[in-house]
């Protein structure tokens, strides 16, 4: 694993492939990089908007997509999924997180159905994964991203609430 310097002291981790790291350093990696996301300067510096969880959804989002790309590679091998639906659920991740806006509305309703989007496809991959008899690693980090996802479409359906009553 390497760590690189980034702009406004945020660091990266760079990896070539994932297959070529022991489960304590994927473990160690995530960690690192769920401490960098969730230390990122919020967006709204300037004047407190209330009820909005933007950074917080953003936040979820990246990690979800890192946790993907991290394990599509097993995973898609294991169970015979195909690698295009892990790429564009990172790409779609990436997108989400990326246009967050306090105050574009468009934005915060593309996060709620990208939250629950990812809700029900990680749902339903921890039970077609407990019934092909996965354990471990793979059942858990479904069922972990099902939790996130739960997570990410409460705020996100919080954010845009708030977002009707104080703009409108």
């Amino acid at each position: 694993m390497q760590i690189t310097r980034v702009s406004r002291g945020w660091f990266a981790v760079v990896a070539c492939s994932c297959q070529e790291y022991t489960e304590g350093e994927r473990s160690s990696s995530l960690l690192l990089l769920a401490y960098i996301v969730f230390s990122m300067e919020h967006t709204t510096n300037e004047r407190p908007v209330p009820h909005y969880y933007g950074d917080i959804t953003r936040a979820i989002f990246i990690i979800a997509g890192i946790v993907v790309l991290i394990g599509f590679p097993a995973v898609t091998k294991q169970f015979d999924i195909p690698v295009i639906f892990a790429v564009i659920a990172i790409v779609v991740l990436a997108i989400a997180g990326g246009i967050t806006n306090p105050v574009q509305y468009n934005s915060l309703v593309l996060n709620v159905w990208v939250a629950l989007a990812g809700l029900v496809v990680f749902i339903y991959l921890s039970w077609f994964m407990r019934e092909q008899g996965a354990t471990g690693i793979y059942l858990a980090s479904n069922q972990l991203l099902a939790a996130c996802f739960l997570v990410a479409s409460y705020l996100s359906v919080k954010s845009l609430r708030g977002h009707r009553t104080t703009i409108h």
